[in-house]
């Protein structure tokens, strides 16, 4: 053997050598990392942002199969938790076959890490077409899909605090599994007046409006002074209106279950800041909170992330409703004309 190869041979062990000590030392410090780093919660559809990597979590579904003819089952009292996610190349270089690709873990409310199943995983990557980069770079601008699958207690799945943590170019990004739930807008004959619609459409203004302070500005204090102090009683007497006026019903919960998370919104940011001591809050105010984290299940979530949120709470029932009185309110004007 010459000494050329000699050397390749020697530096390829070393290589392997510091590879395994390096991934030694990354899972020792693996907990401290990802406390500091867990300031923000992420949702599906979220971009996690790093030097080389954009990576979205798009989908996070239990399965009771995995596979097509060579199928994979969990075990007795257990279900599968697919996550596909996708991730592209930002950087202005290629990312060799050995370099370190987005990874996703799943944790339950008592911080235990779920690896993904062996079984399960490989399947359902074949299941829904993924095309992750195995044997090849992966060029600057490409995006390609991944998934993984864990196996999981069907009973511990349904209580709270489940979350994935993705770990990208050493940042540790914290995905939110518990979702909140908006039932599907029934077909409802509202029969909405000329006067309904109007008060109707000056609510969702005025929502749309706190919206767009809070988009611009964010959570701010001061943002939150605006809306308590200005925005939010016109939109309770709206509120008020439209719950005196018509139909009991979904679209009317909507509304009224918009206006209540905005305020909640509010009362999180409050208490994010530490505007308010303990004894200057009042009982409406803890009844909403608690009621919220109960609901939503955010009991292991700290004040910043509830405040975030319940503002997508508050985000998904305006849109619902938006979209009923655009078709409803149409409808109305066309009957007055």
């Amino acid at each position: 053997m010459s000494v050329k190869t000699w050397l390749r041979y020697l530096i390829s062990i070393s290589i392997i050598i510091f590879a395994a000590i390096a991934f030694n030392c990354s899972n020792d410090q693996q907990s401290a990392q990802e406390s500091q780093e867990k300031n923000k919660i992420y949702y599906t559809g979220d971009t996690l942002k790093t030097e080389r990597f954009n990576t979205i979590i798009t989908s996070i579904k239990t399965r009771n199969q995995i596979g097509g003819i060579f199928s994979a089952s969990p075990s007795e009292g257990a279900i599968y938790v697919a996550v596909q996610y996708k991730y592209k190349n930002v950087s202005n270089n290629s990312i060799g076959m050995f370099s370190s690709t987005p990874s996703v873990y799943l944790y339950d409310g008592n911080n235990n890490k779920y690896e993904a199943d062996a079984n399960a995983s490989p399947k359902f990557a074949v299941e829904v077409g993924d095309n992750e980069k195995i044997v090849s770079d992966l060029n600057p601008g490409i995006s390609v899909n991944a998934s993984t699958v864990f196996e999981v207690s069907k009973d511990l799945y349904k209580q709270a605090g489940w979350r994935l943590s993705v770990i990208v170019d050493d940042h540790y990004f914290i995905v939110n599994v518990n979702k909140p739930v908006v039932k599907k807008q029934n077909k409802e004959n509202l029969s909405l007046s000329y006067e309904n619609c109007r008060y109707i459409k000056d609510c969702l203004n005025l929502m749309s409006s706190s919206l767009n302070d809070i988009d611009s500005s964010g959570l701010t204090p001061l943002t939150i002074n605006r809306i308590i102090n200005f925005t939010f009683p016109k939109i309770q007497e709206n509120v008020a209106i439209i719950d005196s006026s018509i139909p009991d019903g979904e679209f009317k919960g909507c509304i009224k279950a918009a206006r209540t998370s905005l305020l909640v919104v509010c009362y999180f940011t409050v208490e994010k800041y530490g505007l308010m001591s303990d004894s200057e809050d009042t009982p409406e105010a803890q009844e909403l909170k608690t009621k919220f984290i109960e609901k939503y299940k955010m009991e292991n979530m700290d004040k910043s992330e509830r405040a975030d949120y319940v503002l997508r709470i508050f985000k998904t029932f305006f849109m619902t409703a938006s979209n009923v009185s655009v078709k409803e309110c149409s409808n109305s004007a066309g009957q007055n004309e």
